[in-house]
């Protein structure tokens, strides 16, 4: 038999969920003829490394954050920090996971962690949502969020300052508190057409929403995700935009508090045990060129469908069942899959 021949036949029966599952993969996903597994990039350090183990040297993983492609044998040069040579032995030596779980989707407490910074202060000027609170209790009852929603969601309300009558909305990520949301418990007169809106707004220094101030050692927005310890339980995940939607969509809701989602909500996103994912932003050009981007995103790990809510409305403006109808009738996410994209 050939040389090339054994290499082949060794790289066909090469354990690849165990290979990935040694080397902290945490995601797989059926891919067209075998599985895709989503692993941490040794040079770049991003989550983004997508490797679909294919027989005969073609070229089946890369990198979307530093962009480094190649075949089999080279990721397993990559992950092991070898040369080409002890990586075919690697090969020939015929590596077997023997204990690996079926899938890695159960073992996302042995996968990389996205680092989470230290627990953040509740602010001070702020504290816990009550009936006694009139206009912030008010907003809150007009959005539709119940008495119940306030106490689950642990919602709180600015007294002084800069917060000073604004609804506060924890995040709370990995059981504790790393950031929070301040929304304004009012909103410009509607009576103002555009140009009396901007002078108003000029002229009060109304903020709609109120984000914590930067400081060293603290998460930052690009890091979280409002209601995310409730939703990874949930096989069902819908990624809404801001904190007043995900309540009105449910607890298998989070927000991205915005409408682009950063490389590192999406590496959080991954990370959940998720079965299906569902991308419900609001209406508008630029949501919808995020919601396809998200959607391409996570639409290699599990199915992804994109819910579009009626026009002149946002989720958060929608009951309970109402969204549940839209999210029930979005179409899945036709775009093809990142893995098509692998360079030659």
């Amino acid at each position: 038999m050939k040389h090339e021949d054994r290499f082949g036949r060794a790289l066909d029966g090469f354990d690849a969920r165990a290979f990935a599952l040694r080397h902290g993969g945490y995601k797989e996903a059926r891919s067209e003829r075998s599985f895709e597994y989503l692993l941490t990039c040794p040079e770049c350090g991003s989550g983004r490394l997508r490797w679909r183990h294919e027989p005969r040297g073609r070229q089946t993983w890369i990198c979307w954050g530093c962009h480094l492609t190649g075949d089999s044998c080279s990721l397993i040069q990559l992950m092991e920090q070898v040369d080409t040579a002890q990586a075919v032995a690697i090969i020939m030596a015929g590596y077997v996971g023997g204990d690996a779980p079926q899938s890695l989707q159960g073992v996302a407490s042995e996968a990389p962690k996205v680092t989470m910074r230290r627990q953040m202060p509740w602010p001070r000027e702020a504290e816990p949502l009550t009936p006694m609170h009139g206009s912030a209790w008010s907003y809150v009852m007009a959005r539709g969020i119940t008495a119940e929603q306030v106490r689950e969601y642990g919602l709180g309300v600015g007294l002084r300052g800069r917060l000073q009558h604004y609804v506060i909305f924890p995040v709370v990520m990995d059981g504790g508190l790393v950031y929070w949301q301040g929304r304004a418990a009012y909103d410009p007169p509607k009576h103002l057409d555009r140009e009396q809106r901007k002078v108003w707004v000029a002229t009060t220094g109304y903020r709609k929403t109120m984000n914590p101030t930067s400081e060293v050692g603290y998460a930052s927005a690009r890091e979280v995700l409002f209601n995310f310890d409730r939703a990874r339980g949930e096989p069902h995940v819908v990624i809404c935009e801001g904190p007043v939607d995900a309540i009105k969509v449910g607890p298998h809701a989070v927000a991205l508090l915005g409408k682009n989602p950063s490389e590192e909500k999406v590496q959080r996103l991954l990370r959940l045990p998720a079965s299906r994912y569902t991308v419900y932003l609001d209406r508008g050009e630029q949501e919808r060129a995020s919601a396809l981007a998200l959607a391409a995103e996570l639409s290699s790990f599990a199915p992804t469908f994109i819910a579009t809510p009626p026009e002149g409305c946002d989720p958060g403006q929608l009951s309970p069942a109402e969204n549940a109808q839209v999210i029930a009738a979005a179409p899945p996410f036709s775009g093809r899959h990142l893995v098509s994209r692998l360079r030659a």
